[in-house]
Order: structure tokens, then sequence, then C-alpha cells
């Protein structure tokens, strides 16, 4: 049997990949064991491009994924790369779904670390204005 180059690429390409998937969870998530970015989320080199590990699954069992669409868990896992827990959505659909599900974290004041002025202060500037 004789595969193109294009073939073998690919073929490769899924091995890595999959070498880097734990297949144990109770959860039922495919878990990415591999190189992760600072939220959690799977980072998966193909084509000499680094990508959301669950966007290259989603696409190779799903399909094409549109300009402008992100490829949101129904886990709530980041490192799940398991394609029926993906699907489609906007970043407003992205908002919705963390909010529905309580996983929203709005952080104000001090503990935001752009924070330049503490509540005091604020409410001083304001006495003097």
């Amino acid at each position: 049997m004789t595969f193109s180059v294009m073939e073998l690429s690919r073929i490769k390409s899924e091995r890595r990949f999959w070498d880097k998937v734990l297949f144990c969870c109770d959860n039922g998530c495919w878990e990415w064991i591999g190189k992760r970015d600072k939220d959690g989320y799977g980072r998966f080199e193909l084509n000499s491009k680094m990508l959301g590990a669950h966007r290259v699954s989603y696409e190779w069992f799903v399909g094409f994924i549109p300009e402008g669409m992100w490829v949101l868990h129904k886990c709530d896992n980041p490192s799940c790369v398991r394609y029926d827990h993906l699907f489609l959505g906007t970043n407003a659909d992205n908002s919705a779904d963390m909010t529905a599900k309580g996983r929203r974290v709005i952080t104000l004041g001090k503990a935001l670390p752009q924070t330049k002025l503490i509540e005091d202060e604020v409410r001083e500037i304001l006495a003097q204005y």
C-alpha cells in the first residue's frame, strides 16, 4: 500500500495528536495531556501553525469551522478534545453559555490585575472634584 505525501502528513499529524490524548475520564472527556495555554486549552502544531487542539478535533471529526466562529465545550472542560463535547458558536454565544452555567467571573476593583487605583483613592479623587 502506498500513500501520497499529503496522506502521510495527515497520518503523522493524527498520530502526534492522539499521542497527546488520554481516554480515561469519568466525565467522558478525551483529556488533552500535551501543551496547554494559560487557560488550560490544548495547543497543537499543525502545518507550522499553533492551533487549539479542540478546534483541530472539531475540524477532523465534524467539519469546517467558518470564519469568526468559536468551538465551545458542552462539558466546560477546556482540555477536552472529544468531538461530541464540542459545538460551534459566536463570541456572544460563548458569553451567554458562561453566564447560563454560572462560570462568568466578574473581577472588579483591586482584584483586577490592571487596576491603577483602589476604591479609597477613587473616592478621594471624586470628593476633591
